[in-house]
């Protein structure tokens, strides 16, 4: 997501389920612009939601429009709780298929469900509604399930979900990012209240814990806080 600041330009790659809309909320409300409306954030660009792309989806958007991007940032969460905060949605996908919990505990099941599984969502606007095919939950509009090394390269700032979207975060984004008039829109910072879907992790069957860890493996190297 391209922020525009007096003559600065920013991209903030949202991870989905990192408190990302928290964040677009705080650029917005520190008179950080979005370079597209926030109405148009949740539209579908190539498959995929506009908030929600990761850097191949991104690039091939952005390319043809040669923004001066100055830094690009994104918050990352232990995949491993990324996964359980949204697990009532996964276990949506699989009431719809008839897929049980138990069959997930087997790892092949699990990456098949990823990676081949034949879905349908349905998607509505005011007055519309359509719905997209797609294989594998990776594929899923919304990306909740993209690895989140995908987001990310060498240049990217990174922050740790992990170290809270509190004050710390506030001072980071202005120093290391460069968005000196950046604040939060809610002292003490973010609260889950409203975003996560409140499950944890003993609502998960430890054999699928452990099918997300293998799954998302460079995920869990690269951005598991020691």
């Amino acid at each position: 997501m391209i922020f525009l600041n007096s003559n600065s330009c920013y991209n903030f790659r949202h991870i989905p389920r990192t408190g990302g809309r928290f964040i677009v909320e705080s650029l917005v409300q520190s008179g950080v612009l979005p370079y597209f409306p926030l109405e148009h954030q949740t539209a579908i660009f190539e498959g995929k939601q506009l908030m929600h792309l990761t850097k191949v989806e991104e690039k091939r958007l952005l390319d043809p429009l040669d923004l001066p991007v100055q830094q690009a940032f994104s918050v990352v969460r232990s995949p491993v709780d990324r996964f359980v905060s949204a697990y009532a949605e996964f276990l949506g996908y699989l009431g719809l298929y008839n897929i049980s919990l138990r069959q997930v505990e087997d790892y092949e099941v699990f990456k098949y469900l990823m990676k081949e599984q034949l879905f349908f969502s349905l998607q509505s606007t005011t007055g519309h509604s359509w719905q997209f095919a797609f294989r594998g939950l990776e594929e899923a509009p919304s990306n909740w399930w993209k690895p989140q090394h995908e987001y990310t390269d060498k240049t990217t700032k990174i922050w740790r979900y992990e170290d809270s979207l509190g004050a710390p975060f506030e001072s980071w984004v202005r120093e290391e990012v460069g968005v000196s008039n950046f604040k939060l829109t809610k002292e003490g910072g973010y609260s889950k209240s409203g975003f996560d879907n409140h499950s944890s992790k003993s609502a998960v069957p430890p054999a699928v814990l452990k099918n997300v860890e293998r799954y998302y493996k460079k995920d869990v190297e690269l951005f598991t806080k020691n």
